[in-house]
């Protein structure tokens, strides 16, 4: 989710601090922080300014609730550092409103997500700026600085005293309560001449060093990365965290703010549920309806009512189990729906077939059930032995791709108690044989006596002999031209991406502005061909375009990368759901902006799509082994820059798995002329 960040304006004091620390020397201070505090609720906004006027404050009664009117300014920036004006009177402020804007304690306290990082903003910090010839002619070290502010900023414990039969322990506090009071600290005595730090540095809050960037198109925004626990329900832990924005809105957020959640994976949780439950709602329709020619409505819906009564079984087992309603169960589900009526049809029929014999319907249900049980045991078992060997499946696609058996088998093996258990007594109570009619030539009677003659001609003399050796013949044919003509093999089938990834990556080394400005620059191209897409101002294509820079630039599929990452940034391309794009395929899009980031020397750009299922890592690994480092890594270069030459057709991101150093200035000291 991404916050645009806008300053407010005041009207006689203006105080505004890109996420600073506020406290102020006197009593105001206090006064400030009980008008901020709002049911104890942390304040939602990093940057605030705040107005009041010093005439209307008791400052005397610190408990005086301060009215502070605030207001949006037009249009959207990067709010600067402004110092605090007072009418009459100067009051320094500096105090940290809140650290963002949504807190994520508030996000990560949700018992379904695992974490969430904070992207595009950085900490305030408390600068010493050191003049190094005011340090050197007042002889002092940098170490003088740090142990004059580590021993002042300190509380020591004094052991303990007997008081009134009470034991008490004495602490000496000496944290600073106002930060810029550091500039007061005594760095160096001697002689009765005494150097303030601020006679030597300048103190000052400043941002920490950049060590991300975050834009939603080209704005810069304030990005949450939240990630849900594993196997928790994504569709709760989207719910609740749409529930705590939509309370900051309504109590906490200007009206102007804007909030945008991107990637959220629930809508397709959502969309893959909501054509579950209309497969659901059409298998029934269909089997009713082909099955009403034959047996009559109220028959047919014996067969139809085994669909919902075999998922709501199916879905206790799974509970019951554990098992989380992922991808690959929703998948398994619509497949299983194919094969769950299959054994109602075959008891349904047997019992109408005895009861249009003249069996009653109890005797009917009763032998009509134990005709075909077996059979339709077997049939079961044998589908269900076919699923079975890929439970067995090892390593991370076997534990991605398990539950595709383990649930059809749960599936059809609730069809068949179904069939077995629950249709029987349906048809033992509600069955009626409906009444025969005059024999008509009908197309299904066409169709039952076309049949009936080609088994009277395959069964003849030594007809089935060669019906099945042709058979095995087809079979060894088919075999053959596989080998011979080998199709290709995909592990996911090639659809069309939910998004477009472009990666940027500049040597190791680089820093995080040089870094930045590249991706700028690709963010407007990218966002400059994506206009050709617009109607009457909106895109009916695209729904947004993020980039990061610096941390959390990884490619999502492979997880997220440790330490920083000042040299790479990504953009992420989101689209709208695929009934909604209007005939446009999002492969165009990626073949048409990887052919459009042409011509920027010394940088990789690669542009691609999220991979489908576990992370598998590239699908050709080529590893270089040997005894000397310094050779290896040569002989990888070589066949890397080989390769590159070849131009071998759909090489992507062709690169090493590692890091060959940052740039070194290595500095030999001279031993002899040192001492």
């Amino acid at each position: 989710m991404h916050l645009f960040r806008t300053g407010y304006r005041s009207r006689d004091v203006i105080s505004l601090y890109y996420g600073g620390e506020i406290i102020a020397s006197n009593r105001i201070n206090q006064a400030i922080e009980d008008a901020l505090e709002t049911d104890k609720e942390r304040k939602f906004v990093e940057t605030v300014e705040i107005a009041v006027n010093l005439r209307d404050v008791d400052l005397q009664n610190p408990q005086k609730r301060i009215s502070a009117e605030v207001s949006l300014p037009h249009g959207r920036g990067r709010p600067a550092r402004v110092g605090v004006f007072a009418q009459g009177e100067m009051a320094v402020i500096s105090k940290k409103v809140v650290d963002t804007v949504i807190s994520p304690e508030q996000i990560e306290e949700l018992s379904e997500i695992s974490s969430v990082d904070i992207r595009g903003v950085q900490e305030k910090e408390l600068e010493i700026a050191v003049d190094l010839y005011k340090m050197e002619a007042s002889m002092i070290s940098f170490t003088d600085i740090e142990n004059a502010v580590k021993f002042e900023n300190m509380s020591v414990t004094g052991g303990d005293i007997l008081e009134n039969g009470v034991r008490k322990t004495v602490r000496v506090t000496g944290e600073f309560a106002d930060p810029l009071g550091v500039k007061d600290l005594i760095v160096k005595q001697e002689k009765g001449n005494i150097v303030y730090l601020r006679d030597i540095a300048e103190v000052s809050f400043k941002e920490q060093e950049k060590e991300s960037f975050a834009r939603e198109y080209m704005q810069p925004v304030v990005m949450l990365d939240v990630k849900k626990r594993g196997g928790q329900n994504l569709l709760k832990a989207s719910a609740k965290i749409d529930k705590i924005i939509s309370t900051a809105q309504k109590s906490i957020f200007p009206k102007s703010l804007i909030i945008s959640k991107t990637n959220d994976q629930s809508n397709e949780t959502r969309t893959m549920v909501s054509d579950l439950e209309n497969s659901i709602i059409l298998g029934i329709i269909l089997v009713v309806t082909v099955l009403y020619f034959f047996l009559g409505f109220r028959n047919a819906l014996f067969v139809g009512i085994a669909i919902p009564l075999s998922m709501f079984l199916s879905f206790t087992v799974l509970g019951f189990m554990g098992v989380t309603l992922n991808t690959m169960v929703l998948f398994s589900l619509v497949i299983a729906l194919g094969m769950l009526v299959d054994n109602g049809i075959v008891v349904v029929e047997n019992v109408y077939r005895l009861m249009d014999e003249g069996y009653p319907r109890i005797q009917a249900a009763k032998l009509g059930v134990g005709e075909v049980a077996m059979p339709i045991i077997a049939s079961t078992a044998t589908t269900l032995a076919a699923f079975f060997p890929l439970i067995l499946w090892e390593g991370i696609m076997g534990e991605f791709m398990r539950w595709l058996p383990i649930t059809l088998i749960i599936v059809l093996g609730s069809s068949l108690f179904v069939a077995l258990v629950i249709n029987p007594m349906l048809i033992s109570v509600y069955m009626k044989v409906m009444p025969k009619q005059d024999s008509k030539v009908t197309f299904i009677t066409k169709l039952e006596n076309l049949y009936e003659r080609f088994l009277s001609y395959a069964l003849k003399g030594k007809k089935p002999i060669g019906i099945v050796t042709g058979t095995f013949g087809l079979l060894f044919l088919a075999v053959l031209l596989m080998f011979t003509f080998p199709p290709k093999i995909l592990f996911f089938p090639n659809t069309d991406a939910k998004q477009v990834f472009v990666y940027v990556e500049y040597p190791i080394g680089t820093d995080i502005e040089e870094t930045n400005t590249t991706s700028m620059k690709i963010e407007k191209e990218i966002e400059t061909y994506l206009k050709k897409y617009e109607v009457n101002g909106e895109n009916f294509l695209i729904t947004s375009v993020i980039g990061q820079v610096g941390e959390g630039t990884a490619d999502p599929s492979r997880g997220q990368e440790g330490g920083k990452t000042p040299n790479k940034a990504r953009i992420t391309i989101d689209f709208v759901k695929f009934q909604d794009r209007e005939g446009v395929s999002s492969e165009t899009v990626l073949k048409e902006i990887r052919e459009l980031l042409q011509g920027y020397p010394g940088v990789s750009i690669v542009v691609d799509k999220p991979s489908d299922g576990p992370p598998t890592g590239p699908p050709i690994n080529i590893e270089v082994k040997g005894d000397d480092y310094e050779l290896i890594l040569e002989t990888a270069n070589a066949l890397r820059a080989f390769i590159n030459t070849s131009n071998v057709a759909g090489i992507e991101e062709l690169k090493l798995d590692i890091d060959q150093g940052k740039p070194e200035m290595i500095v030999t000291v001279d031993r002899q002329k040192a001492r």
